[in-house]
């Protein structure tokens, strides 16, 4: 484990942040003929549409198909992955769950990542400004790239729970 000194963080005036709401949940549903694993497909998503920095995402409940993010994409507000299903970010995949939208006692609970399932990640995935301790796994996280984490994230081993690292965990440190 990691620790350095992150840059400070544009602030966001309370008036703008006033006009988002994180009411919008999007469920992964899989399948679209050439891109069935896709994240950046809109049509593999419930209601149409890639999630976006608003939208608290679950993975799994419907289908089986893998989700698979293959490039950067969209920042997400929370992020569920429930039990049987799969998230692979790949090696060039970006993943950022930043929970400034989120409404902690929302309809996932919290802003972070929930996950009943299996999470891999080759590429990189970012946890950032969230709720409760930002990350509750029951399933299996298998890290063979970089996961940034900010001091909302608990770096306690017991919330990690099923954790195997093989690449780096960094927890960023704000002043």
């Amino acid at each position: 484990m990691i620790a350095y000194e992150a840059p400070q963080e544009r602030p966001i005036s309370r008036t703008l942040l006033g006009d988002y709401h994180t009411t919008n949940l999007k469920t992964w549903i899989g399948g679209f003929r050439n891109r069935p694993q896709e994240w950046t497909e809109p049509k593999n998503w419930y209601p149409e549409g890639v999630p976006g920095w608003s939208d608290k995402v679950i993975i799994g409940g419907y289908g089986n198909h893998v989700c698979n993010v293959a490039t950067g994409v969209d920042d997400v507000s929370a992020l569920t992955v429930l039990p049987g299903a799969q998230l692979q970010i790949a090696r060039k995949g970006r993943l950022t769950i930043d929970g400034l939208l989120a409404d902690p006692l929302g309809m996932l609970g919290d802003s972070g990542l929930s996950n009943g399932g299996t999470l891999l990640v080759d590429g990189c995935l970012t946890l950032r400004n969230a709720a409760l301790k930002g990350i509750y796994n029951q399933g299996t996280i298998v890290n063979t790239g970089a996961i940034y984490a900010d001091e909302s994230v608990s770096c306690a081993s017991l919330d990690w729970g099923d954790y195997r690292e093989e690449g780096e965990r960094v927890f960023m440190v704000t002043k």
